[in-house]
């Protein structure tokens, strides 16, 4: 599958650094800031990795990752869930609970950010 992620990011400044880290490293992209957008191109299908904030304008990311879970045309698909609100162990609970692969705060350190892409993509090969 060519490496291909999905962006859920309504702040358009981490949104573009998310796209250029990853298509500096191969990945093509397609940046959205909401959940009914996610959802739309992800019925379309071809996508390796979901990368979705918490907080979004429409829902929050914990919602598109337990939809995306629960579906099961997408529930193969990674989703690597990030969050700039403090990172406790109620909101990673719940965030493992409801699918999230993996669950990282922000600002996101470039290796360790990195170093879990290839991880969960690696695991879904």
């Amino acid at each position: 599958m060519e490496k291909r992620a999905l962006i859920v990011e309504d702040d358009p400044v981490h949104q573009e650094l998310l796209k250029d880290i990853l298509e500096g490293c191969g990945w093509s992209t397609r940046g959205v800031a909401g959940v009914a957008e996610a959802l739309s191109e992800l019925e379309a299908g071809g996508f390796a990795l979901v990368i979705t904030d918490v907080y979004l304008p429409d829902a929050t990311g914990l919602e598109l990752c337990r939809r995306i879970k629960s579906n099961p045309a997408s529930s193969g698909i990674p989703v690597l869930v990030t969050t700039g609100a403090f990172l406790d162990s109620a909101l990673t609970r719940l965030a493992e609970e409801l699918g999230a692969d993996e669950f990282l705060g922000k600002p996101l350190r470039l290796r360790q950010f990195l170093g879990a892409v290839d991880r969960l993509v690696a695991a879904v090969a």
